[in-house]
């Protein structure tokens, strides 16, 4: 269950890999400027942005897809070193996801395995 349109397509991808690549590394890159090597955790509902409990206008509840981060390769501000992971939401995407091989995962515009899969 998605609670924006825009998870589907953004998160939705990195979760479908995740679950069916779950040993596989990733490289997240958010611009030219920070870029990690990191390996599926887990995915979870967020704690909503306003700390409400309503259908309000304030209220966000969005799907979290969580990394444990194993090189750094640019440093930057998504990195949490508290707890070594990094949570992606559908409003803070990284531009580019690829894999080991360096196969592109996200965005899919990018995906050059001619169908369109992000898990083939």
């Amino acid at each position: 269950m998605w609670y924006h349109k825009e998870e589907k397509n953004t998160v939705g991808i990195l979760l479908e890999y995740g679950i069916a690549h779950g040993d596989e590394l990733l490289t997240l890159k958010y611009g030219e400027h920070e870029e990690y090597v990191c390996k599926f955790l887990t995915s979870y509902e967020s704690d909503n942005i306003a700390d409400v409990e309503n259908s309000g206008a304030a209220y966000n509840e969005f799907i979290v897809v969580a990394y444990s981060v194993v090189a750094t390769v640019v440093p930057g501000g998504h990195f949490a070193q508290d707890d070594g992971g990094i949570e992606v939401t559908y409003l803070d995407m990284p531009s580019m996801v690829s894999d080991s091989r360096g196969r592109i995962i996200y965005p899919r515009a990018l995906v050059g395995s001619g169908d369109g899969s992000a898990t083939g």
